[in-house]
């Protein structure tokens, strides 16, 4: 992603209607950052096409 002001990523949008599901903090706060970028990794290249 190129932010260079900050952000959010928001986990969990509904297909329709878009609503955000999102995770609770407790689940976000407990998970390795390592499973969520692997996760994210599979799903989207590295590199801006």
């Amino acid at each position: 992603m190129a932010n260079n002001k900050g952000g959010r990523i928001v986990y969990g949008v509904q297909d329709s209607p878009h609503i955000p599901k999102g995770m609770t903090n407790n689940k976000f706060n407990e998970t390795d950052p390592k499973t969520i970028d692997k996760t994210i990794r599979e799903y989207f290249s590295q590199e801006l096409i």
